[in-house]
């Protein structure tokens, strides 16, 4: 019952991180994009 509920708690935090994870990657992409947009085209 014990292990369970570990691995229960082991899958929900994965989840979390995975989640985390992907909302930074979203976040640096439209952070690069702004970027791009805001850098002069010249060179």
């Amino acid at each position: 019952m014990q292990a369970q509920c570990r691995r229960h708690l082991h899958l929900l935090t994965w989840k979390i991180l995975s989640r985390i994870q992907m909302r930074q990657q979203d976040a640096e992409a439209q952070t690069n994009g702004v970027w791009i947009r805001l850098r002069p085209k010249s060179g």
